[in-house]
């Protein structure tokens, strides 16, 4: 079950969390406090605790993708470099520095989903993990990551054929070693 959190606001809307909690069978914390709201996500899913300080790891997570194509998936990657964590993927919006096109760097935090509502953070979704590399192999794919700036081959966005689904398998078509090809519902994860 995928879960939604709320992040921090100054007034909660209690028609959006019952709407939430009623066609999507989501749940979401009483109430937050403003220190914990980053890191709730990472500590209900217990994917924080899945984190080595002293080895190389990747993470392939995805969540349900933003209203109204909730049928559909958002993947993203999440690489530990021995403690320093950052997350990549592609997102519909444009990255400020416009030599990145969609791609972004840490733009949410590392284990959380993306909103429920495009440009509304305050409800984002809860992620589910797909796959978790470790050792040489995660240290190779680390920089493969690393240098998709300048390697990723499709700048732009498309709903359905370049997205954050295509990057994702992009990366993945990289090492066949890993086995994982992303969900049906991973729309463009094909994109040519």
């Amino acid at each position: 079950m995928v879960l939604l959190f709320q992040r921090p606001g100054p007034k909660e809307n209690p028609s959006l969390s019952a709407f939430a909690r009623r066609n999507f069978g989501v749940t979401r914390p009483p109430s937050f406090k403003t220190d914990q709201a980053k890191t709730l996500a990472m500590k209900n899913n217990n994917l924080e605790k899945l984190i080595k300080k002293d080895d190389y790891q990747v993470f392939v997570l995805c969540c349900p993708a933003n209203l109204p194509f909730v049928f559909a998936v958002h993947p993203w990657i999440v690489c530990n470099e021995k403690g320093c964590v950052s997350r990549w993927e592609v997102l519909f919006r444009s990255n400020k520095d416009k030599t990145w096109g969609h791609l972004h760097l840490n733009h949410f935090s590392s284990f959380s989903g993306i909103e429920i509502l495009p440009f509304f953070e305050r409800w984002v979704w809860g992620s589910k993990l797909l796959k978790v590399v470790e050792g040489d192999a995660a240290k190779m794919m680390i920089d493969f990551v690393k240098l998709s700036r300048d390697n990723y081959p499709h700048k732009n966005y498309s709903l359905t054929k370049k997205n954050s689904n295509t990057y994702v398998q992009w990366v993945l078509n990289n090492f066949p070693e890993i086995k994982l090809k992303l969900p049906w519902n991973a729309f463009g994860r094909n994109g040519k």
